[in-house]
């Protein structure tokens, strides 16, 4: 009661540098099987070594930073971000600012940049996979809140296990 709710899309923030986008650098790479294979296996590295994030959350300072000029008038009191770039970006903004960030883990993993510094509270489905030593610590400290519609585990994990699956997966939201 007497908040108002601002909704702001970071996306569009990232078009401006899609050229060295996460998204372009994998669809250039998806060419290639053998850059598609190396891609593939340092995201992983980056989700799940502390440091490897704490370097790669560098890239989103820039857009922290643009969000702390643009809300500077604002009394913010709560952010919610719906992707882990979006909490790197609004962790280095927090810095510089006082408020409540939450991050809505919209998918089955959860790992560094979900629970980087700064970040007060993630919400996640029950069966998430802790991807990282510091989601587990995270974890730990009952700041992980598990909620939203159950996933089926197996569905994730055959996706995962196997070069073709079977499984179909509808999600609408962001550009989706």
């Amino acid at each position: 009661p007497g908040w108002s709710v601002l909704h702001d899309n970071l996306f569009e923030e990232g078009e401006r540098l899609s050229y060295f986008s996460v998204e372009r650098v994998w669809q250039t790479a998806s060419l290639t099987p053998i850059l598609r294979s190396l891609y593939s296996v340092f995201h992983r590295m980056v989700l799940s070594h502390p440091l490897l994030t704490d370097f790669v959350a560098g890239f989103f300072r820039k857009t922290g930073s643009r969000l702390a000029k643009r809300y500077m008038d604002m009394d913010i009191r709560l952010v919610v971000c719906l992707h882990p770039g979006a909490a790197a970006a609004c962790a280095y903004w927090k810095n510089q600012r006082d408020f409540i960030l939450h991050v809505v883990a919209t998918d089955l993993v959860v790992h560094g940049f979900h629970v980087g510094q700064g970040v007060d509270r993630v919400y996640c489905d029950r069966s998430a996979i802790l991807a990282s030593p510091s989601a587990v610590e995270f974890a730990a400290t009952r700041r992980l809140i598990f909620t939203g519609l159950p996933i089926e585990v197996d569905f994730f994990r055959a996706g995962l296990e196997q070069r073709v699956s079977k499984n179909i997966l509808l999600t609408f939201g962001a550009k989706g």
